[in-house]
């Protein structure tokens, strides 16, 4: 039989099959046109050459219908289940949270805390901030979040304007690379860096528990507010530091030069308010670490900031004003610089002559309008960059003062130096380097000088005050003597290179902050104020500007902080690990909340006037000695003499 006949044969059963069926269901007609069109294919036609992929096609239409009636029924179910998971975890990020929340409930906090941090592969981390979820990763067995955004780029309209942030809760972001630091000129290679898109934030923490409670240092960089960054290698937090001291890092950038400080009123017009738009910056990015900081595992209540120079002089503006006294608990300042009366109007004159007609600009659309570069250039003029950091640490010209850009507004910062309005509940660690001015010098020719050159350029500089004050300072800074105050040994042959950087460092910085801080221990009552002269140095020559010096030079304390000597010199000794771990132990020491127990107990160190300590360096180890040190008759003579007004400024 052949394969045609045996087909011809099935198909003649299967249709005999399906009339039987019909015949016996009286009640429905399968034929008719609105019946299931299964049925009515089957007996529409008896070519059995179509029968069978029409029957085919139809069980797969209807395993499909089926198909998809459960998956809708299943996807329905599981989207609400879903919902009220997502549900329940809002409710824990809001218990995460107790300020955001108007519940005062004092329910426990039991959730699983891994549902919100979360470590993934290769080394990532997961945090859920209520400003959106952040991606970092690991560095030296701590977590690292790096570029984090906490303003819209201050560009086009928003130049020279408040800061405006950047908080969505529904954002994702990976925090592995640093962000821009803000525009800047170089003042080492001249070089113009930087973009205006640059309000980013980066955090280093040992843990990512919300509930690990630690405490929470934020560093706001130098540079006399024309350069720096939070990120500059070897000047910042690391893993290894948060590691060690399990403690919470932050660093900030915020607006430099003309783009953060232009005293003009033009722009105080527009704002309304203030032209320190560098300081409003670094005020945001304050009030973003209070609102995120727990999902990091800090305590919104344990911040303490820290900076040098022109990061602890805003530091001092921020404490000028009660209304930003929530924002951190204690303040460490690294040879601060100070600012004094000089209002917007007072700036606005001088910007006005030099600045606008080198813009040709009268509006501030027309300032928008120009570039970074012209604006820098404009700004600066035909000034070396190196001039305003270099003239502050040389001899001063009577009357010739330095340039300085925060404003007193009347609306961010209330108070100036000495600072007699301060509160006095702010627990202070005001820290000076023996040899501050010695990392940049004025003198081009200082390392070369004989005792005949120093001598000629003293009397040069001095004369212009007068020629008893030229004598007076040489007797106090006597040629070819050995050093009676801020000595490092006992018996170190006096140079003329450090006799003269000691004469600087104690008229520009050491002394002035001598008084300032009594002013705020005495006028202000503020009985938590510990001052400390840095007076150890490194092993070799460390070079973090122009000159490679081994003196106890300005950061040589914040850099020991930091850890990272190898950034700096190769092979670094015992000794100089020594003073790292010393300055560590003084900082943690002071962060706690009962700083002043554990500084006594562990250094026997009593509040400034009572006591100074010298952090001085020995033949194997660094020691902390307790001194009078800021009573001294070099003091007294430049204080007497008003030359505090030529203290370093910003």
């Amino acid at each position: 039989m052949s394969t045609k006949d045996k087909t011809k044969i099935i198909e003649n059963y299967i249709y005999e099959d399906e009339e039987r069926l019909l015949d016996n269901d009286k009640h429905c007609d399968y034929r008719s046109a609105d019946k299931q069109f299964v049925w009515l294919s089957l007996t529409s036609s008896r070519n059995s050459s179509k029968l069978w992929p029409k029957r085919c096609l139809c069980y797969q239409i209807f395993i499909v219908c089926v198909l998809f009636i459960f998956t809708m029924c299943s996807l329905f179910i599981l989207l609400t289940k879903l919902s009220e998971e997502s549900q329940h975890s809002i409710n824990r990020f809001i218990e995460r949270f107790p300020y955001l929340s108007r519940d005062d409930s004092n329910e426990t906090d039991s959730f699983d805390k891994s549902f919100i941090n979360t470590k993934l592969r290769h080394g990532s981390v997961r945090v859920i901030t209520h400003c959106g979820t952040l991606i970092g990763g690991k560095e030296n067995d701590a977590f690292v979040f790096k570029g984090i955004p906490y303003a819209e780029p201050p560009i086009d309209a928003l130049r020279w304007s408040p800061p405006e942030p950047v908080c969505n809760p529904d954002s994702h972001r990976h925090c592995n690379k640093f962000g821009s630091h803000c525009f800047q000129v170089n003042p080492i290679s001249r070089v113009l860096e930087g973009n205006e898109d640059c309000l980013y934030l980066n955090v280093w923490t040992p843990t990512i528990d919300p509930e690990a409670n630690l405490s929470v240092m934020v560093w706001i960089h130098g540079g006399f507010l024309q350069f720096g960054s939070g990120h500059q290698p070897g000047l910042k937090p690391n893993g290894k530091l948060a590691k060690k001291t399990n403690t919470i890092y932050l660093s900030l950038n915020y607006r430099l030069h003309a783009f953060g400080f232009l005293g003009l009123d033009l722009l105080a017009n527009n704002t309304k308010e203030s032209t320190n738009f560098g300081l409003m910056d670094v005020i945001l990015a304050l009030q973003w670490i209070q609102l995120n900081i727990r999902s990091f595992g800090g305590n919104h209540n344990k911040v303490t900031l820290f900076g040098a120079d022109s990061g602890a002089a805003l530091i001092l503006a921020l404490m000028t004003n009660p209304i930003y006294r929530s924002l951190y608990y204690s303040v460490w300042l690294i040879d601060p610089a100070v600012y004094f009366d000089r209002s917007i109007a007072m700036s606005s004159k001088e910007y006005r002559k030099n600045f606008l007609k080198r813009t040709n600009c009268r509006t501030v659309d027309c300032l928008r309008s120009l570039s970074a570069q012209h604006i820098i250039r404009a700004f600066i003029g035909k000034n070396d960059p190196s001039f305003r950091i270099i003239d502050q640490n040389d001899l001063p010209i009577l009357g010739f003062f330095a340039e300085q850009l925060i404003t007193i507004d009347n609306s961010i910062v209330l108070d100036w130096y000495p600072f007699n309005k301060m509160p006095n509940d702010i627990p202070i660690l005001m820290g000076s380097s023996a040899q501050t001015v010695s990392f940049w010098p004025g003198p081009r020719e200082l390392m070369s000088w004989t005792w005949a050159d120093y001598n000629k350029y003293v009397t040069m500089s001095m004369d212009s005050f007068g020629p008893r004050l030229s004598q007076l300072t040489l007797s106090l800074y006597q040629p070819s003597s050995h050093r009676t105050a801020a000595k490092i040994t006992d018996a170190e042959p006096m140079t003329p290179q450090l006799q003269y950087i000691t004469m600087v460092s104690d008229m520009r910085q050491i002394c002035p902050i001598n008084y300032m801080s009594e002013v705020l221990a005495t006028k202000s009552q503020n009985p938590y104020i510990y001052r400390y002269i840095f007076n150890a140095r490194i092993s070799k020559p460390v070079r973090v500007y122009e000159y490679g010096v081994n003196y106890s030079f300005h950061l040589m304390d914040i850099l020991s902080f930091f850890g990272q000597l190898e950034v700096w010199i190769r092979w670094p000794t015992f000794n100089d690990y020594s003073i790292s771990e010393t300055i560590q132990q003084i900082v943690m020491a002071f962060i706690q909340p009962n700083n002043s127990t554990e500084l006594w107990q562990s250094f026997q160190w009593q509040s400034f006037p009572k006591q100074t300590a010298e952090v001085v360096s020995q033949l194997n180890y660094t020691s902390i000695v307790t001194t009078n040190y800021h009573q001294t008759d070099r003091c007294y003579f430049w204080q007497s003499e008003q030359f505090f007004s030529y203290m370093w400024t910003v």
